[in-house]
């Protein structure tokens, strides 16, 4: 007499067929920047820390886990000093495989390349190229062991879903027809993978054709238009499909049954809610909240320069511009205040170029300054009403030039001076 039980609507014959071992597949969908919890009515609110601490106990529960993200992890508004902390995050969390939406480009190719690129994050794509060199931006694919199961996992990224995304923001971004190209990753996959994996960043029409004319895929997860099916997967034609949704609000998790020969034969999941219920892990804790609470006191309206405009200091203009700066952090203008510091006492004139806009008395070492005041930051040079500037579109300060420069880089200050051998320092 055999024994039946049914899972996800497959009936297997114990008398025939044995289950012979589990690979969990872990996954995150769209995260849309989100650090922490929305901190709203919603179940599931989602937030890094408290993803962290789930994937610490999921690793503890079932080594043989794999950890994936289908991308579209940066935020939705080009805020390059958020992103900068989501890849910190997506960094210690230790994902075996992250897709490249078309998301990931809008705080532009320098950031994308600078930050994201450079990271430790285990990026693939097995269509995008850089068009300067023809070569693939990341790997192809990644073959991640379970136990003595060898998962082979790729992603694509169609054109179509730039749609909206302004082509400056990827001018360097060759997109391969995702088709060919997942054709090809796949046959070079070949045998060296028992269960494959697509991360999929395209279109629902585009999904279909990948389920009806590309053969060998086990499992898709769908990273663009990212909704929870109302059973919690798709099956097309022999292919698993499945989503998160959006802002870290769940994270899925996949438990493939194999029998002896490695064969998928079942499958089951679930989707668990990330809410204030589980704890904060310390570690993306502090580095989220060190970033909130910068974030917080950019509302000091700080000094005021001659026009009348508030002075908000470097601080706010990191959030939008990362790699600008870098650039300041390392030059002589960050370390602009410290020959004030050190001496005795200065007059008003010196203080006017060691400072962003300070228009109070002379000082001396005891006297306080606010910080975002000292040294030469970006509105000393850059004349603009950070208040009038909207993060979400591009923003266009007045250009600096050399008559900016000569304020203070006078013949008696800066006799050595010269601008365009000096521009070379500073260049951003």
């Amino acid at each position: 007499m055999h024994k039946f039980i049914l899972f996800a609507g497959i009936a297997i014959c114990f008398g025939e067929l044995v289950l012979a071992r589990t690979v969990t597949l872990v996954f995150t969908t769209r995260n849309n920047g989100v650090l922490r919890d929305c901190g709203c009515a919603l179940e599931c609110q989602g937030g890094l820390p408290e993803r962290m601490t789930l994937f610490k106990a999921l690793r503890k529960v079932q080594a043989q886990s794999i950890f994936l993200d289908s991308g579209g992890f940066f935020s939705t508004m080009g805020r390059q000093r958020n992103d900068e902390i989501v890849i910190r995050a997506y960094e210690s969390l230790k994902y075996d495989a992250i897709a490249i939406s078309e998301q990931e480009f809008i705080d532009g190719w320098e950031f994308f390349e600078a930050k994201l690129l450079r990271s430790k994050c285990a990026l693939v794509s097995a269509n995008l190229i850089e068009k300067a060199t023809g070569k693939l931006l990341v790997q192809p694919f990644r073959i991640v062991e379970a136990g003595d199961v060898r998962i082979g996992i790729t992603a694509i990224t169609s054109e179509s879903i730039f749609r909206y995304m302004p082509a400056a923001k990827y001018d360097r971004l060759e997109i391969l027809p995702w088709l060919d190209a997942l054709q090809k990753t796949l046959e070079n996959i070949g045998s060296r993978a028992d269960i494959r994996v697509l991360l999929a960043q395209v279109t629902r029409q585009e999904l279909m054709t990948v389920a009806e004319e590309v053969e060998g895929i086990d499992v898709i997860v769908q990273g663009y238009q990212a909704y929870v099916p109302e059973t919690g997967f798709e099956r097309l034609h022999d292919t698993i499909v499945i989503s998160a949704g959006v802002d870290g609000q769940q994270v899925g998790r996949l438990d493939l049954h194999l029998d002896r020969t490695k064969r998928l034969v079942d499958f089951n999941i679930e989707y668990i809610c990330i809410n204030n219920t589980i704890l904060d892990d310390e570690s993306i804790d502090s580095l989220t909240a060190a970033y909130f609470e910068e974030f917080n006191m950019l509302s000091n309206q700080g000094g005021q320069r001659s026009t009348g405009l508030p002075i908000f200091g470097v601080t706010y203009c990191r959030q939008c511009h990362v790699l600008e700066f870098d650039k300041w952090q390392n030059s002589k203008h960050a370390q602009a205040f410290l020959p004030i510091q050190q001496s005795r006492k200065s007059n008003r004139d010196c203080i006017a170029c060691h400072t962003t806009g300070w228009k109070g008395a002379a000082i001396t070492p005891d006297s306080g300054i606010p910080d975002e005041l000292t040294a030469v930051q970006c509105e000393a040079c850059h004349q603009f009403d950070v208040t009038k500037i909207n993060p979400a579109v591009e923003a266009h300060p007045d250009s600096v030039g050399e008559s900016v420069c000569i304020k203070c880089h006078t013949h008696t200050n800066s006799p050595q001076f010269e601008f365009h051998d000096y521009w070379k320092r500073i260049a951003h």
